[in-house]
Order: structure tokens, then C-alpha cells, then sequence
């Protein structure tokens, strides 16, 4: 099936991406105005939601929300130096495609949808910004 999958999205893929437009203005923020602190993480695990799925990285949302106090803090400064850096860890930047099936011929490769499952922590650092 994964053969299958890879070769029917591949056909209907363009590799070609148009520029980037030049910007309009330049960001007069720094990068320390927007750098995540504790009670926002904090706040983020609290509000997670426990049925969400496990991401790549094998880490599920109930342990963050159920464990906040204790994991904001060292989720806090690994937040803020990636951002500083302007870098995502190896190991966070890692995402499994799945085919959901859509509708019609279960056989046919197209009648699925290709989703994205990331790990749960980039999303909250995508969150906090």
C-alpha cells in the first residue's frame, strides 16, 4: 500500500515552487519580544486535547497536558533556542504521511488523502508564536 501511495501522490505532485514575492516591509519585532516563557507553555500542554494522535516521535498529548508543570520549563528553553537559533531539532523535524480513505474504490490510491502527522510539540511551538 505504501508503494502504491507514494507512486499515486507522486503523479499528482509539482516539484516546481514559484518564487518567493519580495516583502513588502521589513519586521521591526526582535526575537526576544516573541520568545515563548513558562506559564505560556505551561497553559499550551493544560489545553492540549487528550484524543489527539501520537506523532512520530511516539509522544502522546495526555502525558504533556497531565505533566505540564514539570515539562514547560525544559519544553520552554528548548523552545526558545530553536527559535534563536532559527533551527528545529533532527529529531522534531520528522513527519509520517498516512493515507485516510476518502470515498469510493477502497482499491483506488487516489480516494485517499495524504495526512500529515507531526510531532505534538512542534505544534505547540508553532502555538505559542
Amino acid at each position: 500500500m505504501a508503494s502504491i501511495s507514494v507512486e499515486s501522490f507522486s503523479s499528482v505532485f509539482s516539484p516546481e515552487v514559484a518564487p518567493n514575492p519580495a516583502p513588502h516591509q521589513t519586521c521591526q519585532h526582535n526575537i526576544a519580544n516573541v520568545l515563548p516563557d513558562y506559564a505560556s507553555v505551561e497553559n499550551l500542554f493544560r489545553s492540549l486535547k487528550t484524543d489527539s494522535a501520537t506523532g512520530p516521535d511516539g509522544l502522546h498529548p495526555c502525558l504533556l497536558k497531565e505533566c505540564s508543570s514539570v515539562l514547560a520549563y525544559p519544553y520552554m528553553i528548548l523552545f526558545r533556542q530553536s527559535l534563536s537559533e532559527g533551527k528545529v531539532p533532527d529529531a522534531r523535524n520528522v513527519t509520517n504521511v498516512m493515507p485516510i480513505y476518502k470515498k469510493g474504490d477502497r482499491k483506488v490510491p487516489l480516494n485517499y488523502r495524504p495526512i500529515s502527522l507531526t510531532p505534538i510539540t512542534c505544534k505547540i511551538m508553532e502555538r505559542d508564536m
